[in-house]
């Protein structure tokens, strides 16, 4: 069974410029980006066991894993279902703020995907199949903002309302979602610090 400490990329191009983008090789981390990846690595270093590192293939999420990866002398290991939601024929779309954004993805979900939108569902199933196959022990995985949140469709909301939001929102470029595989169990969204729990 495993902790699995989903780490959302740090701030990219896409970001900064609005853009719906999961080709693999462009919009690399801003100066911010890197700077909120080596706070997570500095934070995940604290760690009480070592980790397994995996990172979505895409630039964004591959450089904050190698950041992460060099305080642990490790190499990520990519996998695929990690990378970012499929988006159809909106790929590479420039909008003209984030709420236009978030509008644009909000139509594509409530209009059944007409543009080839990847759906929730196809979101969960790819999630679904890399918690399940994980190593036992503490896994960092570092994807994005969509994959992510489909990840904790899978867990029960066995957590401290108080403590830990539900809105998505939350899960800010370089922030740490975790996720207990044993007990069904969030223990953390969008966090950046880690719980005692999993600290030396």
């Amino acid at each position: 069974m495993a902790t699995i400490i989903f780490v959302r990329h740090g701030q990219s191009e896409v970001n900064v410029r609005y853009l719906l983008s999961e080709d693999e090789n462009i919009n690399p981390l801003t100066a911010t980006g890197v700077s909120q990846a080596e706070a997570t690595a500095s934070e995940l270093k604290q760690l009480s066991k070592p980790a397994v590192i995996f990172t979505s293939p895409v630039l964004r999420a591959r450089q904050t894993a190698e950041i992460i990866a060099k305080e642990f002398g490790a190499e990520p290991r990519v996998d695929r279902r990690l990378r970012e939601r499929g988006n159809g024929e909106l790929n590479n779309r420039q909008f003209g703020s984030e709420k236009e954004l978030y509008e644009v993805i909000m139509t594509e979900i409530k209009s059944n995907y007409p543009h080839g939108f990847e759906s929730l569902e196809s979101e969960k199933t790819r999630m679904g199949e890399f918690v399940q196959n994980v190593p036992s022990g503490v896994v960092i995985a570092v994807s994005h903002k969509g994959p992510i949140t489909a990840a904790l469709a899978l867990f029960d909301t066995v957590y401290d309302d108080d403590a830990i939001p539900r809105d998505a929102n939350w899960i800010v470029p370089g922030s740490m979602t975790i996720v207990n595989t044993s007990q069904k169990k969030i223990l953390a969204i969008g966090s950046d610090k880690l719980p005692a729990e999993l600290k030396q």
